[in-house]
């Protein structure tokens, strides 16, 4: 028996029992180790050193965390430990139910291994069709989203286009009716008519020259009048004296 084939089908079933690395990879070494007959790597096997002893190392078991001596997995090992791996253990004489069992637990473990693997790659390829699925009707709408964002910039385009158009119409409108209201102003400046100050009456400016220079006791109240005294000399003569002092 030679371990160190790669073309033999019995060694595809040697295998790490922590992170289920290949033995025919040949891409570490391999170890069993004597206390729980697990087989572990270089990398998952840890070395331990016996306090206060200058013994052979052991190792620490990464399964089930017991600290025993370990072997090697090469054609060098010993033979009775060699014999776990051998693929026709009822030819020679061995102690085949042992053997049987270590190559039984192990391909069973690995088997578990591979089961565990199949199911989650059957659930991850159901997650990845789902994503899939939510990406392609995430990608259409993004596409009618591209669409109608396109349309609306178009829309925006047009009515900032109007607004424009209505501003410089406004302003074109306010600017040609402050040039006729400053062309109006300008007629009417030069016209003379607007300028000559209003002409006054002349019978009322006559009065009001009289009236201003007029002087003298003013003319008795209509009290002093009394028309229904008859034969009364002295009254009348009085009369006379103030109309014509208010003549003169």
């Amino acid at each position: 028996m030679d371990l160190s084939s790669k073309k033999v089908p019995f060694l595809e079933w040697i295998h790490c029992n922590s992170c289920y690395d290949l033995y025919v990879n040949k891409t570490r070494i391999f170890y069993l180790v004597a206390g729980c007959f697990h087989v572990l790597c270089a990398k998952c096997i840890r070395e331990v050193k016996p306090a206060g002893s200058n013994g052979p190392s052991h190792y620490k078991c990464a399964v089930c965390n017991k600290a025993a001596r370990a072997c090697e997995i090469n054609n060098n090992m010993p033979t009775n430990l060699k014999n776990l791996f051998h693929p026709f253990p009822n030819e020679d004489d061995m102690n085949l139910f042992a053997i049987v069992q270590f190559q039984q637990r192990h391909q069973q473990r690995f088997r578990n291994y591979l089961d565990r693997m199949n199911r989650s790659l059957k659930e991850n390829k159901a997650v990845l069709l789902k994503r899939r699925d939510a990406a392609k009707t995430t990608y259409q709408e993004l596409r009618e989203t591209r669409a109608e964002r396109k349309q609306l910039e178009r829309r925006l385009l047009m009515v900032k286009k109007r607004y424009r158009e209505m501003e410089e119409k406004k302003l074109n409108q306010s600017i040609s009716h402050n040039a006729n209201e400053s062309s109006k102003l300008s007629v009417h400046t030069n016209d003379p008519r607007l300028n000559r100050p209003a002409l006054l009456n002349p019978a009322a400016e006559q009065i009001s020259i009289n009236l201003s220079g007029l002087k003298g006791p003013r003319m008795p109240p209509p009290v002093l009048f009394k028309p229904n005294v008859q034969n009364n000399s002295t009254a009348i003569a009085s009369f006379m004296q103030q109309s014509e002092s208010f003549v003169l």
